[in-house]
């Protein structure tokens, strides 16, 4: 039997949202997988935002990038070792003693893993058959050292992207929506006031 066609006990809805999260696990893209799904085109985005917000859909989602995530090894320890390698990069571990650049097996591993790429070129004399080797240009690029100390101060809270305000007692600001005490009348004159002075 195909998820599709339902399990004895289980509502054609509960199998639509497990389908979902199978789908979501794909790509991780709400609205093709609400489509993939079985959902309308047309209210798949809308469908997509709900189903993520359903707890149960989300609890199988976590769980489900949870077990892919570990599948291949990436694990919290591992992405912090990770940036730490590119935090900590020194470019002089890429030369040798005389100012020539070393060979990628002679590199340390986190060396070798603050490495972009590395481009080789020729270089050649002459043309046709009389032209003569003379040597090698070679480039490396490290990846971007400021993206990796911003990220890792991010997750050490040495940055703040969001302040956030509480109420009383810690709790949330209580807002009220002051629109719906007024007239449409009155609700237009603001409007028009506020645009009159910007």
């Amino acid at each position: 039997m195909s998820m599709t066609e339902g399990v004895k006990g289980r509502s054609p809805s509960a199998d639509r949202r497990a389908l979902f999260v199978l789908e979501y696990l794909v790509d991780c893209n709400a609205t093709q997988a609400a489509i993939r799904a079985g959902y309308s085109p047309h209210t798949a985005e809308v469908q997509g935002c709900r189903l993520l917000r359903n707890a149960q859909v989300a609890d199988a989602v976590a769980a489900g990038l949870k077990e892919k995530m570990d599948s291949v090894g990436l694990t919290v320890e591992r992405v912090r070792r990770e940036m730490a390698r590119l935090v900590f990069s020194d470019l002089r571990k890429l030369y040798r003693e005389d100012g020539s650049l070393r060979p990628i097996t002679e590199l340390d591993d986190d060396t070798a893993a603050a490495l972009a790429g590395v481009e080789v070129e020729e270089l050649f004399e002459g043309r046709g058959d009389d032209r003569e080797h003379v040597g090698y240009v070679k480039k490396v690029r490290l990846w971007d050292k400021n993206s990796a100390m911003v990220t890792a101060a991010r997750h050490l809270g040495m940055l703040k992207d969001k302040v956030e305000h509480t109420g009383k007692d810690g709790g949330p600001i209580e807002t009220q929506d002051v629109t719906r005490r007024l007239s449409t009348a009155t609700l237009r004159q603001v409007l028009a006031e506020l645009d009159a002075e910007s």
